[in-house]
């Protein structure tokens, strides 16, 4: 919630804050795609690539609400940008790590997408993936020192492990996973902790 947080102190609390940072994380992930095009294509399918990202990130028949998938859009796109490049550099493998953990921060079944790109990063070249590790590790560490120094680690790891692993997991029960429900126990709500 701190991209929604920063948006109200930037420009006031209201729905109007919010959309605007809506439509500039889309904006932003549009030139990723127009940047992504050109590199891969031509500057024609770059123009194709970034406008079709705009529209399709905000085609709803009744406008596009500002969720938190809009918002993990633009780092997700600008971390992967550059593994389309000839040369990954250190520089730019520790910003794709960087932005990949803050994406993953926000929309946490982003995880996946970053264990990917890790491996990408891995295959691909591995003097720099040290770099990349090291920008993605960066943000949560950074966090977790910030509530540490408050006395509060605990309220970070509920918040950012615990509490996305419940939400995705609502609705799913011990018996469906086949794992021993002790196993579970303090991770899951207790609602998916139901008989066997």
């Amino acid at each position: 919630f701190a991209p929604f947080a920063l948006a109200q102190l930037l420009f006031g609390k209201s729905i109007l804050a919010v959309r605007l940072l809506g439509v500039l994380c889309v904006f932003l992930a549009g030139l990723a795609m127009y940047r992504a095009g050109s590199i891969l294509r031509s500057e024609n399918a770059g123009l194709i690539a970034g406008l079709g990202t705009v529209v399709l990130a905000t085609f709803a028949s009744r406008g596009q609400a500002t969720m938190s998938e809009t918002l993990a859009i633009a780092p997700l796109a600008w971390a992967a940008l550059p593994h389309l490049t000839a040369r990954l550099t250190a520089r730019s493998a520790f910003l794709s790590g960087l932005l990949l953990s803050v994406a993953t921060l926000v929309r946490f079944n982003l995880a996946a997408v970053a264990l990917v790109i890790t491996l990408w990063c891995l295959w691909r070249t591995r003097a720099v993936v040290l770099h990349f590790i090291l920008g993605g590790a960066r943000v949560p560490l950074s966090l977790a020192g910030l509530y540490a120094f408050q006395g509060e680690l605990h309220t970070f790891w509920l918040s950012v492990f615990v509490a996305p692993f419940a939400y995705a997991l609502a609705g799913v029960t011990v018996a469906s996973l086949s794992v021993p429900q002790s196993a579970l126990a303090g991770v899951l709500p207790t609602s998916a902790l139901g008989a066997r």
